[in-house]
């Protein structure tokens, strides 16, 4: 029987991140239906596999150009001030359940001044109160648990932090990538999530489990307002007992 499945391996194109060459191979003679997604421009690829292994490879070369400022001259956008498409990134969700740590939030950090100093305060307490730890959480695990369990992996230090920004209305959204450039104490190269914040109109790039180097992060795709990302998925048909399973998340 052929078995649905998505796949979100491909590197973006964006204004810092330019692909200069890719290649994508199946180990499965199947039909590939491609799908660039408007609204973030993330690329899907769609096939049915058929029974046995099914083995993805995908190799890019990307040129990355980061944007670098001044701290001290990134301030937040006020809500007045922010443009529709943004606003959607300052909602509680399933995984970062901001409504939930608002007296926390303002609490620890909201007499600090605002601007790029004040999400690096969330940023380093996350990474302060939360142990990365391999294995240490499940696809239920969500801001509020790590909290209560204080260890994590970088998925769930993402939603934290997320969580912890949007309480104080500072929109942040989650992003996956490839940590090239990581401690190699940790292992080689791996899927990553960071966190992308919303500052001076401009997204910047946070990594509260502090595991890799900002500078190095390949982005494959950024997340709208649930949080999370899965670079393989079964599509579930109405006949499925398990519908939407993950065949890969980290």
């Amino acid at each position: 029987m052929a078995v649905p499945i998505s796949f979100s391996t491909y590197t973006q194109q964006t204004t810092s991140q330019t692909i200069t060459g890719e290649r994508l191979s199946l180990s499965q003679s199947v039909p590939q239906r491609m799908y660039t997604a408007p609204e973030s421009g993330n690329r899907h690829m769609h096939v049915r596999a058929g029974p046995g292994d099914l083995k993805l490879s995908y190799t890019a070369t990307v040129d990355l150009l980061h944007h670098f400022a001044d701290p001290a001259l990134i301030y937040e956008v006020p809500i007045k001030d922010m443009p529709p498409e943004i606003m959607g990134y300052i909602y509680p969700s399933r995984y970062c359940q901001s409504d939930r740590l608002i007296k926390l939030a303002n609490n620890e950090f909201g007499q600090l001044p605002q601007g790029y100093g004040r999400v690096q305060a969330i940023r380093d307490w996350v990474n302060r109160h939360i142990k990365f730890t391999i294995n240490s959480s499940n696809s239920n695990t969500s801001a509020v648990d790590s909290i209560i369990e204080q260890i994590s992996v970088c998925r769930d230090f993402a939603h934290l932090m997320i969580a912890l920004c949007r309480a104080i209305n500072i929109p942040a959204r989650f992003a996956t990538g490839t940590d090239y450039g990581a401690d190699p104490m940790l292992g080689p190269s791996d899927f990553h999530a960071y966190v992308e914040v919303y500052l001076g109109y401009r997204w910047y790039i946070f990594d509260p489990s502090g595991t890799g180097i900002r500078q190095g992060f390949v982005r494959l795709a950024p997340v709208a307002t649930h949080g999370r990302r899965s670079f393989c998925y079964r599509l579930w048909r109405r006949s499925d007992a398990r519908r939407g399973n993950s065949c890969f998340r980290h």
